[in-house]
């Protein structure tokens, strides 16, 4: 696709979508997540779909429960959230 689709969801679901209309339709579809703080634990995924990830906030805090997972960054952890994702080639 020419134009990205930006979605906020479950990223396990969205790659799968995205694989299911890219073989029904033969066409690449541009996808890209929108404020998921635990996208890092997808890289792989992430990465081999060709999907991008818009974090929202930018500084990421586990404000909700289900944020806990979060990879905050040196000192705390030894990557960032950003970095994981780079190092699978995810548009960040």
């Amino acid at each position: 696709g020419h134009i990205p689709l930006v979605v906020s969801a479950f990223i396990a679901r969205l790659v799968h979508l995205k694989k299911e209309v890219e073989t029904t339709t033969d066409k690449g579809l541009k996808r890209t997540i929108s404020g998921d703080a635990e996208a890092h634990l997808f890289a792989a995924e992430l990465g081999a779909a060709d999907v991008g990830i818009i974090f929202s906030p930018v500084r990421l805090f586990p404000s909700k429960w289900h944020q806990r997972g979060i990879l905050p960054g040196p000192p705390l952890t030894e990557q960032s959230a950003v970095s994981a994702l780079i190092v699978h080639n995810v548009t960040v």
